[in-house]
């Protein structure tokens, strides 16, 4: 187990960060548009945390037509107990989703699948259950904030989670770390000033990085060792 599992089996990753309707209405506008919503009438939100976002979503479907007959809160920690206590017309299950032996018309992951660390694994699972999946994931975070330096030509250093190895390539448009770990990210800092990067250079890798990832172009060569960083001091 990793540490990012254990942050979520015991709880420690809750906090109320007060945006729960705003993100139930988001979603609410993207599942609307499904064509035959009469047919929708069971729902999962898996990974549902603390439940808000769950019960607010709930709510705004059944007050747009959805004739939902059961709705259950998945989370593999138990910090739902509140809100659960609450609403009685929701059901919460402490379980991981995946060992549940159940088919729903619909399932929800609201901020969370850019924390798991085999999401294709884990969405194909969810897809075999159900027959819509909707995800809420928000950019800014899965990306870590590197977006801005890359394409401001700057050697960019992050944490090899979620979607950051996908846009940070290690050794070419800057240096992934292991999260939680100080001593590589300093290492990685000083490295970068000493040597490794071309500030210059940086700015076309990252072109060439996404003309790769779009599948029109070779992947990048890695930097020379031997450039530096003097534009950087």
């Amino acid at each position: 187990m990793n540490t990012s599992d254990l942050r979520y089996r015991t709880g420690n990753y809750h906090f109320d960060s007060g945006d729960d309707l705003w993100k139930a209405r988001e979603m609410r506008q993207v599942i609307e548009r499904i064509p035959d919503i009469h047919t929708i009438t069971s729902y999962a939100d898996i990974g549902c945390g603390t439940g808000g976002v769950f019960v607010s979503l709930y709510k705004e479907l059944v007050r747009k037509g959805f004739a939902l007959r059961r709705a259950i809160g998945y989370d593999i920690a138990s910090a739902w107990h509140e809100v659960g206590a609450k609403h009685p017309e929701v059901d919460f299950k402490t379980a991981d989703f995946l060992d549940d032996d159940i088919e729903l018309d619909l399932a929800t992951r609201n901020d969370v699948i850019e924390h798991v660390s085999s999401p294709q694994t884990l969405l194909a699972g969810v897809a075999r259950r159900c027959r819509y999946v909707a995800l809420h994931v928000p950019i800014t975070e899965n990306c870590g904030g590197c977006l801005e330096p890359l394409l401001a030509g700057v050697p960019t250093i992050a944490g090899n989670v979620g979607g950051l190895p996908e846009l940070v390539i290690d050794g070419v448009t800057g240096k992934t770390v292991a999260v939680r770990q100080r001593d590589e990210l300093v290492h990685a800092i000083r490295q970068l000033v000493r040597t490794m990067f071309d500030v210059v250079r940086t700015s076309a890798e990252v072109h060439q990085v996404y003309e790769h990832i779009l599948g029109r172009g070779p992947r990048p060569t890695p930097f020379n060792p031997q450039h530096t960083a003097t534009a950087l001091l």
